[in-house]
């Protein structure tokens, strides 16, 4: 399920999402061995688009993040036509009841209620995307392994039936060492997908086929991933990649970015400034827009207290 991926990754792009503390890692800062966590106080991200042809307009999309008490509240939007500003609006929206985000809502398109039990584990998330529902329900067996369920009505309705389950393992630090899908619903994984660590970042991949995957990392701390940590929690995250970990691609497991450091592969792919604490402050890309009909350049910027 493509779009629940997405997901992820909006809450990674457009999204960011209970408040657990994220993990502290060996080289990190004299602040995060204290287990104070570094405050964000602003984060922008721009792509401006530098068309080849003088006759069509230079573009500048920046986003701009909201935070109250180092979470990310709001994502507002603002268009630039030619350095003209267009009208900026709250593009994304996140509701937070003791602590925990209860709703996320992004251009009145998609509108994802999540839910929990007692103890603050996210237990069911019902999803409206224009105008169809989907639900999902998250069964914690332990602290180290939860059912992933796609199922056909919410979470408390007893005719719902389970349409797809994924098993995740997940180690002390809340990194998923496992996972596989359950087509039998058996509580077994079907195929399974193994994962290692080394200080909180994906450092191996094997996958049920017996494929091995490799990744090494710099010492600089992801602060995209630090930041949707702080808002939504490490395990949530882990959670709402179910399906890439459960699936065929070390590329798309890859891809959900759940790692603490930066990888050797995105320092070939961006350039980085730090600050004091480790984390990037700025992250700039320049690439070929789509047909290669000018350029287009991503910078990305965090400032923390």
């Amino acid at each position: 399920m493509k779009k629940f991926r997405i997901h992820h990754q909006l809450l990674i792009v457009l999204l960011f999402l209970t408040a657990c503390s994220s993990d502290d890692s060996s080289s990190a800062s004299s602040e995060q061995e204290q287990n104070l966590p570094p405050t964000i106080t602003s984060y922008t991200a721009s792509v401006l688009f530098e068309p080849d042809d003088p006759e069509i307009a230079v573009r500048e999309l920046v986003s701009t993040g909201i935070f109250e008490e180092n979470k990310l509240t709001a994502l507002s939007e603002q268009l630039f036509i030619e350095g003209e500003p267009q009208e900026a609006r709250i593009s994304r929206k996140l509701t937070y009841t003791n602590g925990l985000v209860t709703l996320f809502e992004r251009r009145d398109q998609d509108i994802l209620e999540m839910i929990y039990d007692e103890l603050g584990n996210m237990t069911a998330i019902n999803w409206s995307i224009q105008g169809s529902e989907r639900f999902f329900r998250f069964v914690h067996l332990s602290d180290t392994e939860v059912y992933f369920e796609v199922i056909s009505l919410p979470h408390d309705d007893p005719q719902t039936e389970v349409g797809q389950r994924i098993i995740l393992r997940f180690d002390a630090s809340d990194n998923v060492i496992a996972a596989g899908k359950d087509l039998d619903l058996d509580g077994i994984m079907d195929a399974e997908n193994q994962f290692s660590y080394t200080n909180n970042s994906l450092t191996q991949i094997t996958l049920a086929s017996g494929e091995t995957f490799n990744y090494e990392y710099t010492e600089i701390l992801d602060s995209f991933v630090y930041m949707y940590d702080q808002a939504i929690g490490k395990k949530i995250n882990r959670i709402l990649c179910a399906e890439l970990y459960a699936g065929a691609s070390a590329d798309g497991i890859f891809a959900c970015q759940n790692s603490e450091f930066i990888s050797t592969i995105a320092l070939t792919e961006n350039d980085y400034e730090t600050g004091s604490n480790n984390f990037f402050t700025k992250r700039t890309n320049v690439s070929a827009m789509q047909n290669n009909t000018g350029t287009q350049t991503e910078v990305v910027e965090f400032t923390f207290e």
